[in-house]
């Protein structure tokens, strides 16, 4: 049996194709002609401003997804990192395979456009159940999350030349769709998002944006799942914590201002001191080096880390400097590094590591 959604007076029902629709209801037949109903449903900065929604085929939205992944691992990709870690990140198509095949996209190059599947899915039990308890399905929920993506980049502005602040924009902008989703289904649900506060980031049911099973699935070293960390739960806690300031206006405002940092994901509104260490070499920002330097992407350090410096390779000899923004964290730092096997020199806030035994980062 086929199925149209039917929108009237605000909310979703289902009716068989070709019966009664209701005389205030507008029948919805494909994703395109959903997607175009958000502004007028959902309202707020975020969705009042104009994208264009196009229809496209599984491929080619699966690749415009993984363009989000491969903009987390542009550090990665670098000549000097590539030495570091004995080979280059995977390319887009690796992970494209882990992006669910139904879903919408939106391409990162910075144009406002989201992609959409010519058709609707057949609805299925938890399809139902979202319906009734909140009004929308769970399509119209990640398209919320597009779209919102979608606005977001016309504020952020294209792709960075800097590999770290490129990482830093992708994630803000998953952070984006992450929370509009969120926010979506929770307003529909008569909750309103800013009371939860802070909890908001503990909220994220993984109803928009990137699915974090996925992801997993792809992660293939601890060094993955730190990258894949900064994507998703970093970008949603700088998304929350602008948004909490002063609602989606906040949050349009502050993409506007191009990152300076990586910290700044661990830190929201913190405007983390500019430090550049001089030299050539691999820089991969706070979560993923503590990944590397002692296989744990959350150390008590990690948010005081203001500039890191690899050089040399994992499998042979590895060197690292280290600045963070007070010399207590550069101290437990270098406790936990001694603890596994580097030798460390530190003077106040500054460090360097050196091992010559392999550490393999996959």
């Amino acid at each position: 049996m086929v199925f149209a959604l039917v929108l009237a007076a605000g909310s979703i029902g289902v009716a068989e194709e070709g019966g009664p629709a209701s005389a205030s209801g507008v029948a919805i037949s494909t994703p395109r002609e959903l997607a175009l109903q958000i502004p007028a449903r959902l309202g707020t900065a975020l969705f009042r401003e104009p994208v264009e929604v196009v229809e496209a085929g599984a491929v080619e939205r699966r690749r415009a997804a993984s363009g989000w992944i491969a903009e987390v691992y542009a550090p990665l990709a670098t000549d000097a990192c590539v030495a570091l870690l004995g080979e280059a990140p995977p390319d887009t198509s690796y992970w494209a395979a882990f992006y669910p095949e139904g879903d919408p996209a939106t391409p990162s190059g910075g144009v406002s456009r989201m992609l959409v599947p010519a058709d609707l899915p057949l609805m299925d039990a938890r399809d139902t159940e979202v319906l009734h308890a909140k009004g929308m399905l769970p399509l119209e929920i990640m398209m919320a999350g597009e779209w919102a993506r979608a606005v977001g980049q016309g504020h952020a502005g294209p792709p960075l030349a800097d590999p770290l602040l490129r990482q830093a924009r992708a994630a803000r902008l998953e952070g984006v769709a992450r929370l509009a989703g969120l926010a979506v289904g929770l307003a529909s649900g008569g909750v309103d998002p800013a009371d939860l506060g802070a909890a908001l980031v503990d909220a994220d049911a993984d109803d928009a944006g990137w699915p974090r099973g996925a992801l997993a699935k792809g992660a293939r070293s601890s060094l993955d799942a730190a990258l894949l960390r900064v994507f998703t739960e970093d970008g949603l806690r700088w998304a929350t914590f602008h948004y909490l300031r002063g609602g989606m206006e906040a949050l349009l405002e502050a993409l506007e201002i191009p990152p300076r940092s990586p910290l700044e994901l661990l830190r929201p509104g913190y405007r983390a001191e500019l430090v550049q260490l001089e030299g050539e070499g691999c820089r991969i920002g706070p979560r993923p080096s503590a990944a590397l330097l002692v296989e744990n992407s959350d150390p008590s350090w990690v948010d005081a880390m203001l500039a890191d410096l690899w050089q040399g390779s994992m499998a042979e000899k590895a060197r690292v400097e280290l600045v963070f923004d007070r010399e207590s964290a550069a101290g437990s730092a270098e406790r936990d590094l001694i603890g596994r096997g580097w030798r460390v020199s530190r003077e106040g806030a500054r460090l360097e590591a050196e091992r010559s035994t392999p550490l393999h980062s996959r």
